[in-house]
């Protein structure tokens, strides 16, 4: 039945596609107040003394709309190809990651869950990159497969998040471009306590991990929407340099990853509305036994 409407959404005209993508995110935003609450809570938290209250609720509108929209380009990802790639998604600062690539020890895309993230990995993998994602499992079986042969139909290969470390360690060791998302909460066993948007936030080591560990470079990673619907734009920064101002190798991640969330903090307050604000970013504020809180940020749970 998915692939059915799958079909239907990718025969539909491109600007078609994206109007009835921004009448379901207006539906969604308007049916589903719990989800609005997390995005209000969030962009709370986050924004809460840059933006003004009025503000604060466009760009959740936006958001929700921008999801709508993300949510039709996931349909019609299966018939992605190399030619939409080039038409659809412009490239900025592809040089860097080429002069990253040709290192040959392998790139870590440091991405976050902002504008048509899905199709960050697919415009590569269409281009003929050798990329592969780590990603969470999608509860529904149904919806799990289908974007599952999506990604790899467009030439992503699919990393499981659990007990997957020799795999990844193999894939950079031979030049392979491992993407992660490092912008989600993570269980206590999974992730480490950094800083994010002035709060403590259960963060993926992995990345700052992983190029310790292999000698890989860091790319962060932007893909965000352009203004005229349905087209995008993929910039990749400059590499980022691993910094070692600590003697633990645990401290030292955990200063990269800082480093990290405050790119990630740069990119969301220039494209807030298109930022995943229904996610439940900071449950460290509300179970803070859970974890272990680096002095720097105690007096933040205790506020």
């Amino acid at each position: 039945m998915l692939l059915f409407i799958a079909r239907l959404i990718n025969a539909l005209p491109l600007s078609w596609a994206m109007f009835l993508g921004g009448q379901l995110g207006r539906f969604w935003h308007d049916m589903a107040p719990i989800r609005r609450k997390v995005a209000r809570d969030n962009i709370q938290l986050a924004l809460g003394d840059e933006l003004s209250l009025k503000e604060q609720k466009r760009i959740i509108r936006r958001a929700f709309l921008h999801f709508g929209m993300s949510f039709m380009e996931e349909l019609r990802m299966p018939w992605w190809s190399r030619e939409l790639s080039e038409k659809l998604v412009k490239r900025e600062g592809w040089d860097n990651f080429e002069n990253a690539l040709i290192k040959g020890r392998g790139v870590i895309i440091a991405a976050l869950h902002i504008g048509s993230f899905d199709l960050l990995g697919a415009s590569m993998g269409a281009r003929g990159v050798r990329i592969a994602g780590v990603f969470k499992d999608i509860k529904s079986k149904t919806a799990g497969s289908f974007v599952s042969e999506s990604r790899k139909q467009s030439g992503v290969e699919i990393i499981p998040p659990r007990k997957s470390k020799e795999q990844i360690v193999e894939m950079l060791s031979e030049g392979y471009t491992i993407g992660f998302a490092y912008d989600q909460h993570m269980a206590h066993y999974r992730g480490i306590v950094c800083d994010f948007f002035g709060c403590p936030a259960s963060t993926t080591p992995a990345p700052a991990r992983f190029a310790f560990l292999t000698g890989a470079a860091i790319m962060p990673t932007l893909f965000i929407r352009d203004e005229k619907h349905g087209y995008h734009i993929i910039r990749f920064e400059e590499e980022m340099i691993l910094e070692t101002p600590y003697e633990k190798l645990d401290d030292n991640i955990r200063h990269n990853t800082e480093r990290l969330n405050r790119i990630a903090e740069r990119w969301i307050r220039s494209y807030p509305d298109q930022y995943f604000w229904v996610h439940k970013r900071w449950k460290v504020m509300q179970h803070p036994e859970e974890f272990e809180i680096p002095a720097h940020l105690q007096d933040k749970v205790l506020n």
